[in-house]
C-alpha cells in the first residue's frame, strides 16, 4: 500500500513539474545539436513571436541568433563544461525584432558521454537592458548638472544609519 502511494506521489510531482515548465514565463527549451528544437515551452514559442510551439519548432535554433558566432561559442561553452552556464546573447524574433536573452543551459549527455541535447532556459531581459541604460543615462546627467552647481549634496548610508554633507568638485570641505 505504500508502495502504491509512493508511485501515486511521483506521478503527481511530475504532473506538477509539467504544469509548471508550461505555465513559467521563461522560455524553457531542448535542441540537438544540429540546430534542431526538441521541445520548447509556450513562453519561449512567445517571447521569440510565434504563435505556438509548431510554427517555432519549424525554424532551425541558429535563425534566431543575431549573430551566427554567439551561437557557435555558446554550444562550443556547453561542451567544455560540466555546469551550467549563463549567456546573454541577441535573438531575432519572428518578425526581425532583436531581443536580449539571458540564456542559462547545459549539455546533456549519455551513459557513454556521448553528447546527447542541450538544454536551457531563456529570459527575455530586453527591457531591464533597457531601463539600465536609461538609469546609467540619468545618472551621467544628474552628476553633470551638480557638477556645474555650487550647490552641496547630503548622502544617506541606509545600512549604517549615517548622513553626510559631500562638497561638490569645486568646493573646499570647510565651504559647508
Amino acid at each position: 500500500m505504500v508502495k502504491g502511494n509512493k508511485e501515486n506521489s511521483t506521478k503527481s510531482i511530475g504532473v506538477d513539474l509539467h504544469s509548471l515548465v508550461e505555465n513559467i514565463n521563461l522560455g524553457v527549451y531542448r535542441t540537438s545539436d544540429s540546430g534542431e528544437l526538441l521541445y520548447c515551452n509556450p513562453a519561449l514559442a512567445r517571447i521569440l513571436g510565434y504563435k505556438n510551439i509548431e510554427e517555432l519548432k519549424q525554424i532551425p535554433v541558429a535563425n534566431h541568433f543575431v549573430n551566427q558566432l554567439d551561437r557557435d561559442s555558446q554550444l562550443q561553452e556547453w561542451k567544455d563544461n560540466k555546469e551550467k552556464i549563463s549567456n546573454e546573447v541577441l535573438l531575432k524574433t519572428k518578425s526581425g525584432k532583436q531581443i536580449r536573452i539571458q540564456d542559462t543551459g547545459r549539455i546533456i549527455r549519455g551513459k557513454n558521454r556521448e553528447q546527447s541535447y542541450y538544454e536551457g532556459v531563456m529570459e527575455d531581459i530586453s527591457k531591464r537592458r533597457e531601463i539600465e541604460k536609461e538609469l546609467k543615462i540619468s545618472e551621467e546627467r544628474l552628476k553633470l548638472s551638480l557638477k556645474g552647481s555650487d550647490e552641496k549634496i547630503w548622502d544617506w548610508n541606509a545600512v549604517k544609519g549615517d548622513a553626510y554633507f559631500e562638497t561638490l568638485p569645486g568646493h573646499e570641505p570647510g565651504d559647508i
